[in-house]
């Protein structure tokens, strides 16, 4: 296994340990066997429904190293492509789409139907016409690989609000502080 998939496979089992300190339905989980996988991890819950997860290990900021909390952002990056890998997977597999972004303090998981997808679908093709940001999108100078940093490349990435009771986007769980 590369080191590229390592790390992503050691990110996954601490955001996990996370997820499995709380209640949740989750019987059986794993992390996708390949290293250029559309998503991370396959989640199956007690009454069979599958689950495909992408997850970000956010803990530590790799250009500063520090540690990165829930809150130190007003929102939580996703790459675009991959929201919409994950809804062409659910379409053709029925594996309900998830992401997990894992910090110093917990994870933020979003189920990803939960979100407007024709707003963001609008706001991704407006913000790849225009250049600018909008409400679901920014643009940032992203790291190639964050591994071997040094060469960064323009990006659009969605910018998610955190979930809350209102909005119902997902769940934040805070990590088991012993």
């Amino acid at each position: 296994m590369s080191i590229f998939h390592n790390v992503d496979v050691a990110g996954c089992e601490d955001m996990m340990g996370v997820i499995m300190d709380h209640n949740n339905k989750i019987v059986s989980w794993s992390h996708t066997p390949g290293e250029y996988d559309s998503y991370d991890m396959s989640w199956t819950l007690y009454n069979g429904t599958e689950w495909s997860v992408e997850g970000k290990d956010r803990r530590i900021n790799f250009k500063t190293g520090k540690p990165q909390y829930i809150t130190t952002y007003d929102s939580i990056m996703l790459n675009y492509e991959k929201y919409f890998k994950l809804l062409d997977n659910y379409n053709v597999t029925g594996e309900l789409p998830g992401y997990v972004a894992d910090y110093t303090d917990g994870v933020v998981f979003y189920s990803l139907l939960n979100l407007p997808y024709e707003e963001i679908k609008e706001s991704v093709e407006e913000a790849k016409n225009t250049g600018k940001g909008n409400k679901w999108c920014g643009w940032f100078n992203i790291e190639k690989q964050t591994l071997r940093p040094g060469n960064t490349k323009r990006q659009l990435r969605l910018l998610l609000p955190l979930p809350t009771d209102d909005n119902k986007y997902g769940k934040i769980l805070l990590r088991d502080v012993k």
